[in-house]
């Protein structure tokens, strides 16, 4: 299963920029892209609007910008832009069992827990999507799509809502609940997530970032890998 970690917000609530935010000596975004490869997943970086994805230029792992059309639109245009740059699409339909799966993860959680999107993606079924729900919402952004579900999110896109909920009402949604995830999860993975500076101190992560700029020294950023950030015309 492909992984999309959305990294494209601008984080202004924050006020830092969350991917570059130090964490045990590295970027955010840097931490959670080795923790989903080490688990043998296959990530992509959703970048956010295409200036403001160079930011991330050199991680190692593809980093995708928005659409022109979409720009801006946020975690729906970058899961969209993930969509679009995986181009093993099955020419021919697949059993339910092997519907091939995205999981989306979400850059300012940062305990995002490989087992359990691998345990969600486990739950889909003949379902458009797999959704845990966390204190009585749905956490939408570390969960498990099915491919099948891009045509519903460029309709939601050209309908110019970007609500993330009015998305899933367009989808037949597994809902998970806190009492089942829990199960095989801790619970601080989909728990603690980053939006307003106190979290920072909670989670002991440092408010300053990788750079003064997010432009600036880029390459040093990243220097494991030299992958560029891809962008999609259409």
């Amino acid at each position: 299963m492909r992984v999309i970690v959305l990294a494209g917000g601008e984080s202004k609530r924050l006020g830092v920029d969350k991917a570059l935010l130090r964490w045990r000596g590295k970027p955010l975004i840097l931490q959670i892209v080795e923790r989903f490869q080490n688990a043998g997943f296959s990530v992509i970086v959703a970048g956010g609007p295409y200036e403001w994805a160079q930011r991330l230029k050199g991680l190692p792992a593809p980093v995708v910008a928005d659409l022109p059309a979409h720009e801006g639109f946020g975690p729906l245009a970058g899961i969209e832009a993930g969509l679009l740059s995986i181009k093993t699409q099955p020419p021919v339909p697949c059993p339910v069992s092997h519907v091939p799966l995205i999981g989306v993860v979400a850059c300012d959680l940062p305990f995002a827990d490989p087992n359990l999107l691998s345990w969600l993606a486990g739950q889909i079924g003949d379902a458009d999507a797999v959704v845990p729900i966390v204190d009585g919402e749905p956490q939408p952004l570390h969960a498990v799509y099915a491919r099948s579900c891009l045509p519903h999110l460029v309709a939601q896109l050209e309908s110019q809502d970007k609500s993330v909920k009015s998305f899933l009402k367009r989808l037949k949604v597994v809902w998970v609940s806190e009492e089942e995830w829990q199960k095989v999860a801790n619970p601080i993975c989909l728990k603690a997530h980053l939006n307003e500076p106190e979290d920072l101190n909670r989670w002991q992560i440092s408010s300053a970032t990788s750079c003064h700029s997010p432009f600036a020294n880029r390459q040093s950023l990243f220097p494991s890998s030299a992958f560029p950030v891809q962008a999609k015309r259409r």
